[in-house]
């Protein structure tokens, strides 16, 4: 679950990083480490635009930009920050026994709070999506959907100065 994690954040945010060359291995370019006690991953590519360094796992805190929270009372399942140079990212996904309306209706308030225009504003089923980004380069996006025992699974995704 992890490795696919990693995989899929290095993937989207290496465009920030700038292109390798065609015959380059990345292993020449980056490590990636698992910590087999905890399962938390630890990922870093270098390229001549700078180093993007990943940190992963089920105990990782959220490195959230300022004026961003884990929804109260939320169960971390995992998190992904990743940070190049001034800008950082972060990805987490956690369950919730409150409502996909209450989540959402948190992440508004916070959004709006951080300047965020909101850009897609969806109910899907029993869950929904909120995201948009802010000037300066900041984005964010959240969405729920219908977890077992009637809770809520919430994947917030945010980040600031990086990738454009």
């Amino acid at each position: 679950m992890h490795r696919i994690v990693i995989s899929s954040i290095a993937a989207l945010i290496l465009a920030a990083c700038g292109p390798l060359a065609p015959d380059d291995p990345v292993s020449d370019h980056g490590t990636y480490e698992i910590d087999a006690a905890t399962g938390e991953t630890t990922a870093s590519l270098t390229t001549e635009t700078g180093t993007l360094r990943v940190y992963s796992g089920v105990n990782v805190a959220a490195d959230l930009p300022n004026g961003w929270s884990l929804y109260p009372g939320a169960e971390v399942q995992s998190t992904t920050n990743a940070a190049m140079a001034d800008g950082k990212a972060v990805i987490a996904t956690f369950i919730s026994e409150d409502s996909s309306a209450a989540i959402i209706a948190f992440y508004r308030e916070q959004a709006e709070a951080n300047g965020v225009v909101i850009e897609v504003d969806a109910t899907i089923g029993e869950g929904g999506i909120l995201a948009g980004r802010k000037d300066g380069g900041g984005r964010f996006s959240v969405m729920t959907s219908p977890a077992e025992e009637g809770k809520t699974l919430i994947n917030l995704s945010t980040g600031e100065n990086f990738g454009g």
